[in-house]
């Protein structure tokens, strides 16, 4: 991939319109909906299948010669949103109940160096909780950029576990809204349409151990 592409997809991250949300959680950390959130929870992640020049190659190959320079990477991932109030025109009448979310997501990386991947994809988020049924909304992810940080360290730089612990942020599309009563409320005026979200989370590699 060419530097420039590099820079035009993490300037779509640096300038997305999404809130200015402090992240918080050891995990993951989902920025909250218009309405519910934000989410805490974890994120499990794992490349499926790797390439070196369209030929398939091991997926913690290191060397210049074999390792990955294109993947795909499935994540599934848990948050719940606690005691965060579900709707805020209701800070009256609060209604603290969990709002769950189930994260799956496959995204097509990019491998600039050892320790960078930078890609897009798309995946569905479901939500669940206490006094409504089950949400589904697909999503789409224009921006995912993961890198390691241990694996920076050189004397380390070859070790299957320096791989393992990835820090990552993504930006999400939801492409379909949310109102107050799909949440089992039907006082909050809440009604949202299409919105982005941010995930950002150090993600378990499971791929790293698996095929190590």
């Amino acid at each position: 991939m060419k530097w420039g592409r590099l820079v035009v997809l993490l300037g779509v991250i640096t300038l997305w319109p999404s809130g200015a949300y402090a992240a918080s959680g050891f995990w993951a950390w989902l920025e909250e909906l218009s309405g519910p959130g934000p989410f805490h929870g974890w994120v499990l992640a794992a490349p499926v299948l790797c390439t070196n020049d369209d030929v398939l190659v091991s997926c913690q190959a290191r060397s210049e010669s074999h390792r990955p320079k294109r993947l795909l990477v499935v994540s599934i991932g848990g948050l719940g949103s606690g005691d965060n109030l579900r709707f805020k025109d209701e800070a009256n009448t609060p209604d603290r109940r969990e709002v769950n979310v189930l994260q799956v997501s496959g995204t097509y990386m990019f491998r600039l160096h050892p320790t960078v991947d930078v890609g897009f994809g798309a995946g569905a988020l479901r939500f669940s909780g206490h006094g409504f049924d089950p949400l589904w909304r697909f999503t789409l992810i224009p921006a995912s950029v993961s890198a390691r940080p241990l694996a920076l360290v050189k004397q380390w730089q070859y070790k299957w576990w320096a791989y393992v612990v990835r820090g990552e942020v993504e930006t999400s599309f939801v492409t379909s809204g949310f109102t107050a009563a799909q949440f089992g409320n039907s006082t909050s005026k809440f009604s949202a349409g299409p919105e982005f979200l941010t995930r950002v989370a150090l993600v378990i590699d499971l791929g790293s151990v698996v095929w190590r």
